[in-house]
């Protein structure tokens, strides 16, 4: 964030941002396809600067951009024992990615660059190096999920990956095809 407000604003004098620079760099945010939510913070750093030095800011004044909630569903008592029900269903590496998603809540880009030298049997614990903030983390699974995966994973095709899914290929699994197969999984149960 820092950096693109110094690249935009680097031939401007500090003083010299009002409400009009304001503007146009929330036109030029637009411009570039950045979320109403991303400008709001651009903005509030700048804020933020002006009040940690201690200068009156020009544009205290300008609103905030609405930002879109996403609401996301959570499934019910029925459902989530249906869920249960499903997975022995499916083939294992359905299996262990389907508990990973209810029991641990990580997300599809997190799922497919799992490292298996990362995951902690001992602790039931997995370190994903890759996440969406960039924040590395531990997530915890079950002892059922550790039987499945421990399974899964002395049973897998290419046991030399560091990764553990893969494509046919034995390339690194793409959001796409993890998508696919949770549309067929919907569809058919």
């Amino acid at each position: 964030i820092c950096k693109s407000l110094v690249n935009y604003f680097e031939d401007l004098d500090i003083l010299k941002i009002d409400n009009d620079c304001i503007y146009n760099y929330i036109s030029f945010c637009n411009n570039k396809g950045l979320s109403n939510n991303s400008i709001n913070k651009r903005v509030a750093m700048l804020k933020r600067l002006y009040k940690f030095h201690e200068l009156t800011c020009p544009f205290m004044n300008v609103k905030k951009l609405k930002e879109k909630f996403i609401t996301y569903g959570s499934l019910d008592n029925h459902s989530l024992l249906r869920f249960y029900e499903v997975i022995p269903k499916l083939p294992l590496a359905h299996q262990i990615m389907m508990l990973l998603f209810i029991e641990c809540g990580v997300r599809v880009n997190e799922l497919i660059h799992i490292k298996v030298a990362n995951i902690n049997f001992m602790n039931r614990c997995i370190f994903l190096e890759y996440t969406k903030t960039n924040h590395p983390r531990y997530v915890y699974f079950s002892k059922a999920t550790k039987d499945i995966l421990r399974i899964y994973i002395e049973t897998r095709e290419n046991k030399q990956s560091i990764y553990l899914f893969e494509s046919k290929n034995n390339s690194l699994l793409s959001r796409f095809t993890v998508n696919s197969i949770f549309s067929r999984i919907k569809k058919k149960y």
